[in-house]
């Protein structure tokens, strides 16, 4: 990825969008919800509406195409190789002769996975960190009847979405620093990814260990700021559109 995408993953984009002005609880359940529908069907339509709904929302809300991650090399070149490795399967229908069913089911496994992505990368640029602890204490507080660690929990999640930036400043970090050492071009291919793959651990396990004394410094876990979101007109047309998609999902299979 890009510098400038790397840096803005799941990471808030100041706005005054409607998408923005969400309560962060609807977004938390919406595209679950709506992606769980779509997952039943996988079907090319009930993907089309979805990536349409994304495409909708990414301009409601009003965000730069800046933001738009730049997908690494290694990943592209791993979908390639997916795509070689499912011709080989060789499924009906054929075209020309050649079975082309694994290929569909793989475009259309990856082209909701994508979507779900871009769902998830909206969620984290139009909220607040404290807007999406707050309602997630909201959203699991039912749960403290069963004596749910509620607080704990919705600090994990949000410590867990707030890290994901971090991983991938540390990501771009490392291998700014390993172009900068001398190369072995002995060193086979494999052995380069797995001591990649061995800096990124060590790095996160570091990084991990540095917030949790922070965390430890500041008293511990303690409980999320109240939610005092109200629901709006804005929430009610998100879950009127939400109950429309899966209501077209259903009837389309």
């Amino acid at each position: 990825m890009s510098s400038a995408s790397t840096g803005r993953v799941l990471r808030h984009l100041p706005g005054d969008s409607p998408i923005h002005r969400m309560w962060a609880g609807t977004k938390i359940l919406w595209a679950p919800i709506v992606g769980s529908a779509i997952a039943f069907s996988i079907s090319w339509r009930a993907i089309g509406l979805g990536w349409v709904a994304v495409i909708a929302i990414f301009m409601v809300a009003k965000l730069p195409r800046g933001v738009i991650p730049i997908p690494p090399r290694i990943l592209l070149i791993g979908v390639g190789i997916s795509f070689g490795l499912a011709l080989l399967s060789n499924d009906e229908p054929e075209i020309y002769g050649i079975g082309v069913g694994g290929i569909a089911d793989l475009a259309r496994f990856l082209c909701f996975a994508w979507m779900m992505t871009a769902l998830a990368l909206l969620i984290g640029w139009t909220t607040r960190l404290d807007d999406l602890a707050a309602a997630l204490d909201r959203l699991l507080r039912p749960t403290r009847r069963l004596r749910v660690p509620v607080d704990e929990v919705s600090t994990i999640i949000t410590m867990a979405v707030r890290s994901v930036p971090l991983v991938a400043d540390e990501m771009r970090t490392l291998l700014a620093a390993r172009r900068l050492r001398p190369q072995d071009p002995a060193q086979p291919w494999a052995d380069q990814g797995v001591d990649i793959g061995v800096a990124l651990v060590v790095s996160t396990f570091r990084r991990a260990r540095e917030m949790g004394r922070t965390l430890a410094s500041r008293g511990g876990v303690s409980r999320p700021p109240a939610d005092r979101h109200h629901i709006g007109r804005i929430d009610v047309a998100a879950a009127v559109v939400g109950a429309a998609m899966i209501g077209f999902v259903i009837v389309a299979t």
